[in-house]
C-alpha cells in the first residue's frame, strides 16, 4: 500500500492502484462492480481493519499500544477518579480496555464493509 494522504486516524488514503485492485477483488469475490468512491472507502476500511488485527495480535508485546497508554491511563484515573495506580495496574487496565475496544471496532468496520457490498446486491 502506498503511503499518501494520511487522515486523522493515521490510516492512509488508498492510491488509485489499491482502489483498482479492490474493485477487481470485489468483482471476483462477489460478482458485483462497485464505484471508485466505494472501492476507496472499502480499501480504507480494510486497511484500518488490518491495523486493528495487528494491534490485537501484539497486545501483550512490550511494544504494544497498551504499554504506550499506561502513563495516560494513570493520569486519567488520577484526574477523573482520584486513584493513584502503579504502572502494572495501569498497564493491566489499558490491556483489558483494548481487549474490549478492539473487537468492537473490528465489528463496526466489518459492518461498514458489508454495507458497501450490500448496496450492490
Amino acid at each position: 500500500m502506498s503511503k499518501i494522504n494520511h487522515d486523522d486516524f493515521g490510516v492512509c488514503k488508498p492510491d488509485k492502484n489499491d482502489v483498482k485492485k479492490t474493485i477487481e477483488k470485489v468483482q471476483k469475490r462477489y460478482n458485483i462492480m462497485i464505484s471508485e468512491n466505494d472501492a476507496t472507502e472499502y480499501t480504507r476500511l480494510h486497511n484500518e481493519l488490518e491495523q486493528w488485527f495487528l494491534m490485537e495480535e501484539n497486545i501483550d508485546s512490550k511494544d504494544s499500544i497498551a504499554n504506550e497508554m499506561t502513563g495516560e491511563m494513570k493520569e486519567i484515573l488520577k484526574g477523573k477518579r482520584g486513584l493513584e495506580l502503579g504502572t502494572d495496574s495501569a498497564q493491566a487496565i489499558s490491556k483489558e480496555s483494548l481487549k474490549i475496544i478492539i473487537p468492537r471496532e473490528k465489528e463496526q468496520i466489518k459492518k461498514e464493509i458489508t454495507a458497501i457490498i450490500e448496496k450492490y446486491k
